[in-house]
C-alpha cells in the first residue's frame, strides 16, 4: 500500500472543507528533504483528491525563494531563485499544489 492509499484510508470517514498543510523538513540530506517535504506533499494532495476540499492552505517559504529581492514587495511575478535545497523542495512543493 503508498503513503497515498494508506493516508486515503485513514481519511474515509472524514468530510473534509479545509486542508492547511504546514509539515516540512528543513534538515537531513537533501534527498530526505526533497522526499520529505515534496512526496510528503503530493501523498497529501493524491490522498485528499476525491474529498474536493473547499480550502486547501499550502505553507512555503519567501526567504528561502527569492534571495536577495529583484524589487519589494515580491510578488509571484519574481524570479525564484531557491537559496538552499529546502528552498528547491518548497518551490517544488508550490508546483505539485498547482498541478492538483
Amino acid at each position: 500500500m503508498t503513503s497515498s492509499e494508506s493516508l486515503r484510508e485513514k481519511l474515509k470517514p472524514l468530510d473534509i472543507d479545509l486542508v492547511v498543510h504546514l509539515a516540512a523538513q528543513i534538515t537531513g540530506t537533501s534527498s530526505q528533504i526533497l522526499r520529505a517535504n515534496v512526496g510528503g506533499t503530493a501523498n497529501l494532495l493524491e490522498a485528499i483528491y476525491s474529498k474536493q476540499p473547499k480550502l486547501i492552505i499550502i505553507a512555503s517559504t519567501a526567504a528561502q525563494l527569492y534571495r536577495n529581492a529583484q524589487y519589494i514587495p515580491v510578488d509571484e511575478k519574481h524570479p525564484i531563485t531557491p537559496v538552499t535545497i529546502y528552498g528547491l523542495s518548497k518551490h517544488l512543493t508550490e508546483e505539485v499544489a498547482r498541478f492538483y
